[in-house]
Formats: C-alpha cells, structure tokens, sequence
C-alpha cells in the first residue's frame, strides 16, 4: 500500500509514489527526497490494528513513518474501486538530524493497495 501523511492541521508531509527512486517528505517546512532505507510495501491487504514502519534518508535526515492501521475498506469496495484511499492509518513520524530527534504523533495516512 502506498500512502499520503498529512500532519494534525492538514499539510501534506509525505506521498510515497513507488514509479519514482526517491520520493518527497516535508522536514521542517522543507522538502527533501528521500530513499527508502527500513521496510518494504506490504503485498497483502492490512487488517485494523495492523502495525508498519518504514524508515526513509537522503543522507543527513532520516524520517521513520510508524502506521497502525485505523481502518480498511471492505472487500467489494476495494475490488470496485481499487484506485480509492481504501486504507487509513495513524502515523507516528520521527525525525533525526544530526544529534537532534523529535518524534510527531497525531498524523493520519490515507494510503491505496
């Protein structure tokens, strides 16, 4: 599943697009592309509760994404509609740079299988 995160007031903070090597992440009002460097896209459809961490760099920052999935589509939906945000989840998002390390909760994803 590839996901969209947005931050507790609403800004686009990250979009996977898996056709590119490096993809976009917001760190500190900047941009940054990024390689994945910790975890793989899960094949198979998630289940409430299900847990994935996906760690990112572009060599002087690295952002981990913590989902856990909140809710999930139903079958029929999915298959009709397979392009639609079918997938939502909770995401905790840390940030090191350097020495410093701050951890951000309350962001949502909306991802698509």
């Amino acid at each position: 599943w590839e996901c969209r995160v947005r931050n507790a007031g609403g800004e686009l903070v990250f979009s996977e697009d898996h056709g590119s090597p490096r993809l976009l992440v917001r760190v500190d009002g900047q941009l940054a592309a990024v390689t994945m460097t910790q975890g793989a896209i899960p094949q198979r459809v998630p289940r409430v509760g299900d847990k994935e961490t996906r760690g990112y760099t572009d060599g002087d920052v690295t952002v981990r994404f913590d989902f856990v999935v909140t809710w999930v589509a139903p079958e029929a939906v999915r298959e009709a509609r397979p392009w639609d945000e079918n997938i939502r989840a909770d995401v905790t998002v840390t940030v090191v740079k350097g020495t410093a390390r701050s951890v951000h909760r309350g962001y949502r994803a909306v991802c698509v299988r």
